[in-house]
């Protein structure tokens, strides 16, 4: 459904502005002075279409929409003209031409909102036919084109608060606005990591002050019993290290196992003492490497040398499945 409507709108500062929001993206809600009340949607796509269906160079701005219902004695003149532009936030209006009459009602103050004239469809501002200077503004918190008297009180008021010369630049007033944001960010921050801490005293007071070297002092004997579980682990460390050490070697010069394994059995140490312990022990003395008089060649006919012997004696291979792998390897690399 296709429907015309009628808002009203606020300039912001005290000089006629080129370019000025017309509507942001999302709702628009809107307010007359019969009491009717309305909501709008406005999209990225809203705004395209609303260019789109520009029909000239530039849109006008008139006097109280009275292009909209000219009369026969005289003529209708307008206050402005202006183009459209999609941004980020929203529809503009930009390069802004106000006439020399215009200018000098909006500098006076005589003139300080103005209206839209658009359509809707299906809920969604879709064009714009115009804007009209007026003093009944029916959007609901719009910004004004230019300052009133109340603007100036204010601005003076806020430059007394925040330090500034009387002779201050919006760029001194923004960039003290900010540092003042900055500041009070900072100290949002501040507070959040006391309460972090479980201080929950205003910051600055001294019951906060007293918290904090608590919980200071708290954080120190917490950091020294880090300390020393770290010194723990690295004593507990050296003692395994050592300890290994001492039980492989024994098993090395009892013949248990071979040199060749030494770093294999130092690792599975580390990992589980006990078990590499009751293993090492049920190990033959010398079952790896002979420790005592060498024993003569096996017999011809003998499947296994000393050394298979040793290696089954230590692994705890059968002689039978030993044997079997051992033909299954020479046939594949025969």
């Amino acid at each position: 459904m296709r429907r015309r409507h009628t808002g009203f709108n606020v300039f912001e500062s005290q000089e006629p502005p080129a370019e000025f929001l017309i509507w942001a993206y999302g709702t628009v809600p809107f307010r007359w002075a019969d009491g009717r009340q309305m909501d709008f949607l406005f999209t990225p796509e809203d705004a395209q279409e609303v260019i789109r269906r520009v029909q000239m160079p530039e849109l006008p701005i008139d006097y109280e929409h009275r292009s909209q219902s000219p009369v026969d004695n005289g003529p209708v003149p307008a206050a402005g003209w202006f183009q459209l532009e999609a941004r980020p936030d929203g529809l503009w209006a930009v390069n802004v031409r106000w006439t020399e009459t215009a200018a000098n009602l909006l500098r006076a103050g005589e003139y300080r909102h103005w209206s839209p004239v658009f359509w809707d469809e299906d809920g969604h501002i879709r064009q714009l036919d115009m804007i009209g200077l007026t003093n009944q503004p029916a959007t609901v918190n719009q910004m004004p084109l230019v300052a009133s008297a109340l603007g100036d009180f204010m601005r003076e008021k806020l430059i007394r608060i925040l330090g500034l010369a009387e002779d201050a630049s919006e760029e001194q007033i923004e960039a003290a606005l900010a540092e003042l944001q900055n500041r009070a960010g900072q100290l949002e921050q501040a507070q959040a990591l006391l309460a972090e801490a479980g201080i929950q005293a205003p910051i600055g007071s001294d019951e906060a002050h007293g918290q904090a070297m608590a919980a200071a002092a708290n954080a120190l004997l917490a950091a020294r019993v880090s300390e020393l579980e770290a010194e723990l682990a690295t004593l507990r460390t050296q003692a395994l290290e050592g300890e290994a050490e001492a039980v492989i070697e024994a098993a090395l010069s009892e013949g248990r196992i071979h040199a060749a394994s030494r770093e294999y059995w130092l690792d599975r140490y580390r990992q589980n003492p006990r078990a590499v312990r009751a293993h090492l022990a049920s190990l033959r003395a010398g079952a790896a490497v002979p420790t005592g008089p060498l024993r003569p060649p096996a017999a011809p006919g003998d499947p296994l040398s000393e050394t298979e012997k040793a290696i089954i004696a230590q692994t705890g291979v059968s002689v039978e499945k030993y044997l079997a792998t051992k033909r299954r390897l020479e046939e594949q690399h025969a």
